[in-house]
């Protein structure tokens, strides 16, 4: 009786022990069948912005209603893409693929780097209403732009005049006259980015919370955009001719229609290709950091060093980009939503997913302003499509705004 019991100890042992390992091997199966389809989803993601990207730049092309025929339309296409292949291949840039492809490219940089920067602060500060507009980077892009436009433009006629100034003309004006504009928002959005910190750490009596971070930069967005609107409404009541409005609004409405040639994408690549290979080499580290801030210390994150520099790297790549191309709104927003639920949480393959993503996406909805005469308004294409999403959002999640 007693041997009988030991062998029957013996038998349940052994089968705990096969159970477990049959719950591992089930758990690792898991574990790279989900990794292999993430690898999936990158690669048809990649394929999909391929796809567009050589759509938009190799083969579409806009007729007026008089004009419109099918034949007639693919004639046009034909025509584009041999001009586009020729330019590739070095043969030469004809009817100006040159510029249409350096657009291109720069759209491809803005759309990436947008959605990037707003899957970040969504992850990091656990808030699906977080995005690249939290700190009032744009707002004060915005500032930066009205302080030019007041100061400078009607001193300055140079700077008044540039986009009236032919290509040898512009090359003998001094560099800082040439780019006074873009410095002055970028100077505006990272003295927004202070002034945003700054009250939070008021707040937080040393400490940055991410919802004292969010709702302080929704209130300093508000305040710009009502000192905007009043400025200019001031220029139009004093002279609706103007200048200096145009200049105003074009910042607010957004647009790619001076992002076109190739020394302006290599300028803007110079800027943006190091702040994402920065945010890709932390994305471990940015895992971490989500897990909540004490967590994060108790695992030997130096928790306020890599929240300033993510906060410093977004700050780089949404001023660069609202420096070039004006204020784009919502991009950084929808996507990451979207991404995430296609490749998780993980910023290893979360930030990747929303780069191709955004830089899909606005390069499609470029194509549909373009096709309605709406280039010089994307913000209004953007945001339109964002706040949709937005509202279906919050109703689907029943109110709920943590990015988990």
């Amino acid at each position: 009786m007693r041997n009988d019991h030991i062998r029957t100890d013996k038998i349940q042992i052994r089968r705990s022990e096969t159970s477990s390992d049959v719950e591992r091997l089930k758990a690792e199966r898991e574990k790279t069948r989900k990794f292999k389809k993430g690898n999936r989803m990158m690669v048809v993601l990649g394929a999909v912005l391929i796809l567009v990207f050589f759509f938009s730049t190799a083969l579409f092309v806009t007729v007026s209603r008089e004009h419109f025929h099918p034949a007639y339309l693919m004639e046009l296409s034909r025509a584009q893409m041999m001009r586009f292949f020729n330019f590739i291949t070095g043969a030469g840039a004809e009817g100006g693929i040159q510029f249409i492809t350096c657009r291109n490219v720069m759209i491809v940089m803005a759309g990436a780097c947008l959605a990037a920067s707003g899957a970040v602060y969504q992850g990091v500060f656990k808030n699906i209403l977080a995005s690249p507009t939290t700190l009032g980077v744009m707002s004060g892009g915005s500032l930066g732009n009205i302080l030019y436009a007041l100061l400078f433009v009607s001193l300055s006629p140079v700077s008044a005049k540039l986009s009236d100034l032919s290509a040898s003309s512009l090359s003998e004006i001094p560099l800082l006259d040439r780019n006074l504009q873009s410095f002055m928002v970028l100077l505006g959005c990272f003295m927004a980015v202070l002034t945003v910190v700054g009250i939070t750490l008021i707040l937080g009596r040393g400490r940055i919370r991410s919802d004292h971070l969010i709702i302080t930069g929704i209130i300093f967005s508000s305040i710009i955009g009502s000192f905007s609107s009043l400025v200019q409404y001031y220029l139009i009541e004093r002279n609706p001719a103007d200048p200096r409005i145009d200049i105003i609004r074009s910042m607010t409405m957004g647009g790619f229609g001076n992002t076109y040639k190739p020394d302006q994408m290599m300028l803007m690549l110079g800027f943006l290709a190091p702040c994402v290979c920065a945010l890709m080499s932390v994305a471990g580290r940015m895992d971490i950091l989500a897990l909540g801030d004490e967590q994060a210390a108790t695992m030997g994150l130096n928790v306020v060093f890599f929240r300033n520099l993510i906060i410093a790297v977004n700050t780089v790549m949404t001023a660069v980009i609202i420096a070039f191309c004006g204020q784009i709104g919502f991009i950084g927003f929808i996507i990451p939503l979207a991404a995430r639920r296609l490749v998780g949480p993980r910023f290893r393959r979360l930030l990747p997913a929303s780069m191709l993503m955004g830089a899909t996406l606005l390069l499609i909805i470029y194509d549909i302003a373009h096709l309605i005469s709406m280039t010089a308004y994307m913000n209004v294409l953007t945001s339109a499509l964002g706040s949709i999403v937005m509202v279906i959002a919050l109703i689907r999640g029943g109110g709920v705004s943590r990015a988990d």
